[in-house]
């Protein structure tokens, strides 16, 4: 209903006594005074003359119900929806996304929304570019300058949010305006495109204009990298079967070939073996979406970690775990020699406090604080450590080691069960293992650096004659060094790093940046480190159907047009007052004042 506030229908309540009291009110008695009838000769003339007096003295009774009408409409919030006068103001959305790049007849998606896109360049021209994140690239610019940006423009290899750019666009308008989208619509993020529209009405016309269409498509849609393989999965979206060749190319040779039968709509697996460095798997396919056809993997090579080892252990089990690592270079001191600190991590295990020097303790301290990694193990004489996360408590007796936090290190590691272990109580940072609830396995942080402090005596523990335990101490150093995890190498196109300010190689080129935008698939050179970037989204590469809004959905696309809500309050009060004054005219004239 047109009205602002309903409870003032009430206001209707006065003209009930209104009309109560004029029902009510003597009525004149017709008198026939024969002196003044030869005033009236004719019939006719006799009743006209009595029409128009009913008519005059009901004339008072509208002015009055009308001013009182017009008084409780004004009450109750009386309004309208009217056609809004729009302003100069054109956003245009455009999608910028890797289902763009499908070819179809011969010309991409994109190239005909940007032969679209000149037709609405008009007034003040804000433009909005739709990847996984809406980017404002032009603000109330001109039409050239909205030109010279559409020319330079290329699609991405990142997925859609379509709806989070169409708020966006409403909120560059400056008025209201008019926000036109180019899109196959393909969203694969975000809000609804309809239900973006629907939010946005109040302020914008929306024009949504369609570059879908039947396309076909066989493409990677999802990898998963380990340090030795790469399983990736490879899907046909048409509607018959496929016959593809997968190439796997490393240093821009061909190292390896298979040819494979997908049937129509099915998902095959495919596994290869990844070499450390950057390797590139590509679909040797006739389709029409290229940019899902080639998958980029990043291992890195094995960095050499150099590790101290402070003992005066002649042998124990863990020198010969951390010597069995290939990727950890392990120099042994024994104190009261130990000749530097500058390493990357450090290990004290089975010392001799008594030989420990009193500055190698502070030596270790600022290694740790300046990036280092140390670790302490567990021993009955450790009060010179002062940086230790753990108070030493005392001796604790037969255990099972319990795993509280499962991570690259403990992850299908069994630590077995003590005769005897140290019982100790908490400090600061995160217990990994437990025996009987006292910490034996703790990470803490020391300024840049990591301190874990290991409570297990080997001695009297099963946990190092185990198959876990050299693998342990090699994923445990690792993790240290921050080298395990391989999705820091393997990232989702769109994801954006905040670096220092340094020089990035690109797929696209060179630039100094402290602000990393994967936005196309490839390798990327950071900071001495190779990033492979990929596309990876079933629902973006989905490109076969037809148009999402066809013509026959044209209402529904362009809406009725922007509407403004028009209030008619001050309108009736005036003319309400307007009519008082009539209405004191009138009785004025009619002799009653």
């Amino acid at each position: 209903m047109p009205f602002e506030r309903l409870l003032g229908a009430l206001a209707f309540a006065s003209l009930v006594p209104f009309i109560i009291l004029y029902l009510r009110r003597p009525r004149p008695s017709d008198q026939t005074i024969p002196s003044l009838m030869f005033f009236v000769s004719e019939r006719g003339s006799t009743r006209f003359h009595s029409f128009l007096r009913h008519l005059l003295r009901n004339l008072l009774f509208l002015l009055q119900l009308l001013i009182l009408s017009m008084l409780a409409f004004s009450v109750m919030g009386f309004f309208l929806e009217v056609p809004a006068h729009k302003s100069g103001n054109v956003v245009i959305v455009l999608d910028v996304s890797a289902s763009m790049q499908t070819v179809q007849d011969g010309v991409s998606r994109f190239d005909r929304a940007l032969d679209k896109a000149d037709e609405f360049l008009r007034g003040r021209v804000s433009i909005v570019f739709a990847s996984n994140v809406p980017r404002v690239v032009l603000e109330g610019g001109s039409p050239d300058a909205a030109r010279k940006i559409l020319a330079a423009a290329e699609p991405l290899d990142t997925t859609t949010n379509l709806g989070d750019a169409i708020l966006v666009a409403r909120d560059l308008l400056s008025g209201k305006g008019e926000i036109v989208v180019l899109s196959d619509f393909i969203a694969t993020e975000g809000l609804d495109p309809l239900v973006a529209k629907r939010a946005v009405s109040k302020d914008a016309v929306v024009a949504f204009h369609d570059f879908g269409g039947h396309a076909s498509n066989v493409g990677i849609v999802s990898m998963d990298v380990s340090k030795s393989s790469a399983q990736l999965a490879v899907k046909n979206f048409n509607d018959a079967p496929e016959k593809v060749v997968i190439q796997t190319i490393s240093n821009g040779a061909v190292q390896d070939e298979a040819a494979i039968e997908i049937p129509a709509g099915s998902l095959e697996d495919f596994t290869l073996e990844a070499s450390p460095g950057m390797t590139e798997v590509k679909l040797v396919v006739d389709d029409d979406f290229a940019a899902d056809n080639s998958a980029f993997v990043s291992i890195p090579r094995a960095a050499q970690t150099a590790a101290l080892l402070i003992t005066n252990a002649e042998d124990s089990n863990v020198e010969a775990a951390l010597k069995a690592a290939p990727d950890i270079t392990l120099t042994v001191a024994r104190p009261p020699v130990v000749r530097s600190f500058d390493y990357d991590v450090i290990v004290l295990h089975e010392f001799s406090s008594e030989l420990m020097l009193p500055g190698y303790y502070r030596e270790v301290e600022r290694a740790a604080s300046n990036g280092s990694s140390v670790i302490v193990t567990a021993q009955q004489d450790l009060k010179g450590v002062g940086f230790l996360p753990v108070e030493i408590l005392g001796v604790g007796n037969v255990s099972r080691n319990v795993v509280n936090i499962t991570n690259y290190f403990t992850d299908g590691i069994d630590f077995g069960v003590n005769e005897m272990f140290l019982a100790s109580k908490l400090k600061s940072g995160s217990v990994v293992v437990t025996a009987q609830d006292y910490p034996v396995l703790v990470l803490s942080q020391l300024g840049s650096g990591t301190v874990v402090y290991y409570g297990i005596l080997d001695k009297y523990s099963s946990f190092k004659s185990s198959p876990g335990y050299p693998q342990f101490w090699s994923r445990l150093v690792r993790f240290l060094q921050k080298t395990e995890d391989l999705g820091s190498f393997n990232v989702p196109a769109g994801r954006i790093d905040v670096v220092p300010k340094q020089e990035v190689s690109t797929p696209a080129g060179k630039l100094k940046t402290d602000r990393i935008l994967y936005d196309r698939a490839g390798f990327y050179s950071v900071g001495g480190r190779t990033v492979a970037a990929n596309l990876l989204s079933v629902r973006e590469s989905d490109v076969r159907s037809e148009a999402v809004f066809s013509p026959e959905k044209a209402p529904l696309l362009e809406g009725a047009g922007l509407r403004e809500t028009r209030s008619f309050d001050v309108l009736l009060a005036v003319l309400a007052a307007v009519l008082i004054g009539l209405e004191l005219l009138y009785i004025k004239f009619r002799g009653d004042l």
